[in-house]
């Protein structure tokens, strides 16, 4: 798990793994304010029964660029992955994203599920490139990917019920990353999320 405010410099990062039989790899990767990232991630499941879960929440604001590329290849038979992204831009920011999951023909009874989420403000772009590269039936393999301005009229409707602008505002962004942390209340990565989402709040204000 790692988080990183990196107050308007350059990050790169690239993460590699194999992930032999029965183990698991999880990763966490909370970016907060890069004037340019570079994120690469590729996790190979090599043996039967492998697992990996890999989060990224990143918040961009001003005018920097993020490039996010995450692969997870299925080698071996019954393996299991979990990508999961929460991404926010404001200002002129711009963000793509790349999610690969692909499946070996010979990782059968194997799953694999992407879950990639963006929200806008003002002019920010978020460029969300999901793909599924399956070469075998015997799988569940699927994706969602969404990517939506910031939710005005529920911040209008919480408005509404007599809480300021600022904490409502603050209560939708924390519902927005809240899936990269359900799992791991009170753990070092829910902690560093934490932090993240502060800075991520932050950077809108």
């Amino acid at each position: 798990t790692s988080f990183q405010e990196s107050g308007g410099s350059m990050v790169f990062r690239n993460r590699q793994a194999r992930v032999a039989r029965d183990g698991a790899v999880e990763w966490n990767d909370f970016i907060g304010n890069a004037g340019f990232l570079s994120l690469r991630a590729t996790t190979a499941l090599a043996g039967e029964g492998a697992s990996v879960i890999h989060q990224v929440g990143y918040a961009g604001a001003g005018n920097t660029v993020a490039d996010i590329d995450a692969r997870i290849i299925h080698r071996a038979p019954r393996t299991d992955s979990s990508m999961r992204m929460r991404l926010t831009a404001s200002g002129q920011a711009r963000v793509v994203c790349q999610g690969t999951v692909a499946i070996d023909p010979g990782a059968r009874g194997s799953s694999g599920f992407q879950d990639i989420r963006g929200m806008t403000f003002d002019a920010a772009e978020i460029d969300p490139i999901p793909h599924l590269e399956i070469g075998t039936a015997e799988v569940k393999c699927g994706h969602a990917v969404t990517v939506s301005p910031f939710d005005e009229e529920s911040l209008f409707y919480l408005s509404s019920r007599g809480i300021n602008e600022a904490d409502a505002r603050k209560a939708l962004l924390q519902s927005f990353y809240a899936p990269l942390f359900q799992k791991n209340a009170g753990s070092a990565a829910a902690q560093e999320g934490a932090r993240f989402i502060k800075r991520a709040i932050q950077s809108l204000e």
